[in-house]
């Protein structure tokens, strides 16, 4: 990627322990969290199955967490920016661009021998407030156009992009079944197609994937979302827009309906048009079954596996990222501060979801 080499001189300076302690002998460099000394990191459990595994990350909790910041070093092969990238985080005011935080995040996966991915270019949930209008005034689309060409020439070596983010919502009740948004608003349904094409304009060679959620249950909401992006697929590639590959944000919630079978048919249509599938937010909520932690924990991997042998299964799923490392970082405890959604808990420690993303990706290969 391209790093301003002033600012990665200055984060080197300002987190001098941290980049010692990356490149130093292991008896010298600051010890990771704690892991049970039997489970092997699953980082490395997923490229021995021909996979790479890695999870969304704030730039603060790095900056201010060295247990949290030593679990990534450990765990990830891949590193997502959790908010640092959108546009509202980019460009709080008209033409004033700050990178600063995903500089910092950028650095830090480099130093560190890491990929980063990137994630949003085209969102509904991602625009600064003085965006929302102006996308409607004349030259609305540059402004866009402006702010994709931005970001991605500013990381550049990124291999893979979320270009558009949950495009779809049956609800809305559009033949299309698409979202009603500024976008749509805006630019009309082609605004999709014409996104796909700049980026590839902009990044050849990169991979470009088509993000959203809601496909992985069973209920009939769920049915609806996978219909509207299969349509929506065929669309884009029909205008001259290029995906390569379909993110499944796979935010699962324990008693939720679950079909496997149904899952991994909707998978197999996804691959018969050329379109790899990819997990890009795994988590797992409990919160409707929550008491004692072991046998929630124990439902929890339950599903990761589930999950996860059916992508594995049914598709040439070759990317697993998880929204965050830590329960003690988990966006759904904002709702429900004992829920335990992801891989390790508050303490850092592996919980039985680790233990099922190393199995599930060690029996991938």
């Amino acid at each position: 990627m391209t790093l301003n080499r002033r600012r990665l001189i200055g984060y080197l300076g300002a987190h001098a322990g941290l980049a010692a302690a990356a490149a130093l002998p292991a008896p010298f460099a600051i010890p990771p969290a704690r892991a049970d000394d039997g489970l092997r990191p699953i980082r490395s459990a997923a490229l021995e199955g021909g996979r790479r595994f890695g999870a969304a990350v704030a730039t603060p909790r790095l900056a201010d967490d060295l247990s949290f910041r030593n679990l990534v070093l450990r765990e990830c092969d891949i590193i997502v920016p959790e908010w640092e990238m959108k546009w509202y985080s980019v460009e709080k005011q008209p033409g004033l661009y700050d990178y600063g935080a995903c500089d910092d995040l950028a650095a830090f996966a480099a130093v560190n021998g890491k990929d980063l991915r990137g994630t949003t270019l085209i969102w509904h949930l991602g625009l600064p407030d003085w965006v929302k209008s102006r996308l409607k005034e004349t030259g609305g689309w540059d402004l866009a156009l402006t702010y994709m060409t931005s970001v991605m020439n500013r990381f550049s070596g990124i291999k893979s992009w979320d270009v558009v983010n949950e495009a779809v919502e049956p609800f809305d009740g559009r033949e299309d079944g698409l979202r009603q948004s500024p976008w749509l608003d805006a630019f009309g349904p082609d605004y999709v197609a014409e996104g796909f094409k700049r980026a590839a304009e902009i990044a050849p060679r990169a991979q470009l994937v088509y993000n959203d959620y809601g496909m992985e249950h069973d209920a009939p909401w769920n049915h609806n979302r996978r219909k509207a992006i299969l349509q929506l697929i065929d669309r884009v590639r029909k205008a001259g827009g290029r995906i390569d590959a379909l993110g499944l944000q796979a935010h699962l919630r324990l008693g939720d309906p679950w079909d496997p079978k149904g899952f991994g048919s909707f998978l197999r249509q996804v691959e018969a048009v050329g379109i790899r599938p990819i997990v890009t937010e795994l988590d797992v909520r409990a919160d409707r079954m929550l008491g004692d932690d072991k046998a929630v924990d124990g439902k929890v991997a339950d599903m990761y596996t589930s999950f996860l042998e059916t992508v594995f299964g049914n598709s040439r799923c070759d990317t697993v990222i998880t929204w965050g490392l830590s329960d003690n970082y988990s966006f759904h405890r904002r709702r429900n501060r004992q829920d335990r959604p992801l891989p390790f808990d508050e303490n850092y420690q592996p919980k039985k979801a680790a233990e099922a993303l190393v199995r599930a990706l060690l029996g991938a290969k």
